[in-house]
């Protein structure tokens, strides 16, 4: 076993009393990282020194102090009278007074204020009337005084533990992981206020239309044809438009016939996902809400209208299927369920994604993708792979084909 440094003895005593300065604790723990004699014999003394303080703390008699003056004056030979033997030592010893009445034990509210200044008292941060106030309650109270030395115990074995170093691209790579995190908190906001501009103008158009509408109505009437005997002609029955079959209907129901629903075929093409929602206040008004929510986002292929069911599909970003769904749960006309979010959840890729054979996955952003090799850039730091290690490569733009089902409150 390696011998400690004996220049290094007093300052691993020191080290551990919480006396060396700053710049001296930085030296000698340069220097234990180097010396295993040294860190040895600090482990020893830490052990001690936690061995120590962990014993019981006892009152003190109350003879104490005459005792050792006593013994004091036997040593040095002072204190003699003049007529004692040679040898003899005579001890004029007061009678000590009565002990006082105990006092009184601290209160739960004063036990929680200094049990917050404890840590600072250890840390030698107290000062003053705060350290007095502190030791003076300590003094009293059993249960604080026990935690104090618990803690400083505590801190002791904390010390004593080796320093490690961290990786030199530690720093570099906290740093990416923040930025990284701050340009997709940025391009969400941007993103957000895109959208927000985009309903804006939506409803600047619905607006306009709608004057437009209303001025062509008043025109109509006021220009109507009349019959014979100056009355009024009735006006020709409106083209209503909407999706699917809702024309038909609207006018075999004008027409006085019976409105049969017309099972519409089925959406064409294949979809990644089919997300079950719930119309409470009707199918219909469900289906309007959801299309002209999914234009915001996302290109409509279509929509079906059936029996008991309303359904449209719809292409959108990878990265923007969370957003789909939020939009279309925060409507009136729309609930959302937990199927449909577990879908979404699979679906969604807020990054460019990596898949390697091994089962490693890599997200961030892909820079290049060749047929040999794929370069990701992880939070700011660039990786190139061999095309041979990657299993799939999942981009965050790439285009989900979603199918969106309505279904009435009582639906199956």
């Amino acid at each position: 076993m390696t011998a400690p440094c004996p220049e290094r003895l007093e300052d691993l005593s020191a080290l551990l009393d919480g006396a060396l300065a700053a710049d001296e604790v930085w030296a000698l723990e340069e220097h234990l990282v180097e010396c295993a004699g040294c860190r040895a014999e600090r482990e020893a003394l830490a052990q001690v020194v936690a061995q120590v303080r962990g014993l019981p703390r006892r009152p003190v008699p109350a003879h104490f102090g005459a005792a050792v003056m006593a013994r004091v004056l036997e040593a040095g030979g002072e204190g003699a009278g003049d007529d004692a033997p040679p040898g003899e030592v005579v001890l004029l010893v007061e009678e000590p007074a009565p002990p006082a009445a105990p006092p009184l034990s601290p209160g739960p509210a004063e036990c929680a204020a200094v049990g917050e200044e404890l840590s600072a008292l250890i840390d030698g941060e107290l000062t003053g009337e705060a350290r007095d106030r502190v030791e003076a309650h300590l003094a009293a109270c059993v249960p604080c005084d026990a935690e104090m030395w618990a803690l400083d115990r505590q801190r002791t074995r904390l010390r004593t533990l080796p320093r490690l170093r961290p990786p030199e691209l530690f720093a570099r790579q906290v740093m990416a992981r923040l930025e990284a995190e701050a340009l997709a908190a940025e391009d969400r906001s941007r993103r957000l206020a895109a959208e927000r501009a985009r309903r804006v103008r939506q409803v600047g158009w619905v607006l306009r239309a709608a004057s437009l509408v209303g001025a062509a109505a008043l025109s109509l009437q006021l220009t109507a044809p009349t019959g014979a005997g100056g009355a009024a002609l009735p006006p020709p029955a409106p083209a209503t438009a909407s999706w699917g079959g809702a024309a038909t209907r609207e006018a075999a129901a004008l027409a006085g016939g019976p409105a049969a629903e017309a099972e519409e075929p089925p959406l064409a093409g294949t979809f990644d996902a089919t997300l079950e929602l719930r119309a409470p206040q009707g199918l219909d008004p469900a289906l309007d809400a959801a299309v002209r929510t999914a234009l915001a986002r996302a290109e409509l292929l279509g929509t079906r209208r059936g029996d008991a069911r309303r359904e449209l599909g719809v292409r959108v970003p990878a990265q923007l299927v969370d957003d789909l769904y939020r939009d279309l749960d925060a409507l009136a006309e729309v609930t959302g369920t937990p199927e449909a979010l577990r879908s979404v959840e699979a679906l969604t890729l807020e990054q460019d994604r990596v898949v390697l054979r091994s089962g490693v996955v890599l997200a961030g952003r892909v820079v290049t993708e060749t047929p040999r090799e794929v370069v990701i850039d992880a939070g700011g730091l660039r990786q190139k792979i061999d095309r041979r290690r990657v299993e799939r490569v999942e981009r965050a733009s790439q285009p989900r084909t979603v199918r969106v089902v309505l279904r009435g409150e009582g639906g199956p």
